[in-house]
């Protein structure tokens, strides 16, 4: 979501890579929301989200289910 506004950021390319260097994409839809899957021994990794007008923002995630909630903000350049 963006930083200032607090809304959804559309179009945002979402990067997941593990521990293992496992790795997968997505693009956040309308609502923001994006979906990665990884096959991996460790439930540490990274995710990296990208859009043209904003910093890049990298975050490290624990797997600890099979569904996992992660709320990125984005600020913007």
């Amino acid at each position: 979501r963006d930083a200032e506004t607090r809304k959804a950021v559309k179009g945002a390319k979402v990067r997941f890579l593990s521990d293992t260097l496992d790795e997968d994409s997505d693009t956040t839809d309308g609502d923001g929301t994006f979906s990665v899957s990884a096959l991996t021994d460790t439930p540490h990794g990274r995710l990296e989200v990208t859009k043209s007008g904003y910093q890049t923002r990298a975050v490290s995630v624990y797997l600890d289910d099979e569904s996992v909630s992660v709320d990125v903000e984005l600020v913007r350049d």
